[in-house]
């Protein structure tokens, strides 16, 4: 698979802001998801669900029960 598309953002977010000093967990990560996985990292859910601005820039890749309530949340009723 190639790589996220949308891996700028989150280099320019989470792993600039979040991760900034652990290397180690930056570098599995991007392997588990921006390179091999994406389609199952919660945050690329949000930014197709919610655009740049619905995601936190804490929020990590692996949670996607929390990512599927914030859509819950922010979607019109």
């Amino acid at each position: 698979m190639a790589q996220c598309t949308f891996l700028d953002r989150c280099r320019n977010s989470f792993f600039s802001s979040e991760l900034a000093e652990d290397r180690i967990m930056t570098n599995i990560i991007k392997s588990d998801f921006c390179m091999h996985a994406a389609q199952s990292c919660a945050r690329l859910k949000l930014y197709k669900k919610l655009g740049e601005t619905g995601v936190p820039s804490d929020f990590y890749p692996y949670q996607r029960e929390d990512a599927n309530k914030l859509i819950d949340k922010n979607s019109p009723t």
